[in-house]
């Protein structure tokens, strides 16, 4: 309970300071949202978009899980790439990894089945798949080499839905980009991306 109201009294505390302080920050969150990115993040609690980017509320569309992966097999990845490009008409998708992600590094090896080791199989599926080209890397280079191409591919899954090619077929000015956050900056790169086509297949911009 006490942890409960430590995080209530924090509340009472922001809306207090932003009153003061930011009075257009409380405009924004009461106004209907109108967001430009649908943002495909990671988790970890150092990566939260809104302070990356310094955005107001309204700005972003968010999805965050464990190693920012967008599984078309899951009816909620599927259901949130439809309200972000067909209602909330996003012109951007960006897929956002970064530097020592706990689900990368967890993906260099094989772990018991569960859970967490069933959402991390993919990741570990492309390190098998690329293993020579990881072999000789210290950790940290292996990692970041991983998350980069976990990025790419999560990038090319959204590239082949249904709903960003039809988008595209139908003209409308979307982009879909994997960048990779490193936290030692803390900037972004760019990895790849990708604007539409009339065929609907995009082409890397």
């Amino acid at each position: 309970m006490k942890t409960l109201e430590r995080l209530l009294e924090r509340n009472r505390n922001a809306v207090r300071n932003l009153e003061s302080g930011k009075p257009e920050w409380l405009e924004a969150i009461a106004a209907p949202q109108k967001p430009d990115i649908y943002w495909i993040g990671c988790s970890d609690s150092r990566t939260a978009p809104e302070r990356i980017l310094q955005a107001i509320p309204g700005e972003l569309f968010v999805r965050r899980g464990i190693a920012n992966q967008f599984r078309p097999e899951e009816s909620g990845d599927r259901a949130l790439l439809h309200f972000a490009v067909n209602v909330l008409g996003v012109c951007q998708i960006v897929v956002c990894g970064h530097t020592d992600c706990g689900g990368v590094l967890g993906s260099l090896q094989d772990g018991p089945s569960g859970a967490l080791d069933e959402w991390l199989e993919p990741i570990r599926g492309l390190r098998r798949t690329r293993q020579e080209e990881l072999a000789g890397l210290e950790t940290g280079a292996q990692e970041r080499k991983l998350s980069e191409w976990n990025v790419i591919h999560q990038v090319e899954l959204l590239r082949q839905s249904d709903v960003v090619r039809q988008a595209w077929k139908e003209g409308r000015p979307l982009s879909v980009s994997g960048l990779l956050l490193d936290l030692k900056d803390p900037r972004l790169h760019k990895l790849i991306s990708y604007q539409g086509t009339a065929s609907g297949e995009g082409i890397e911009a």
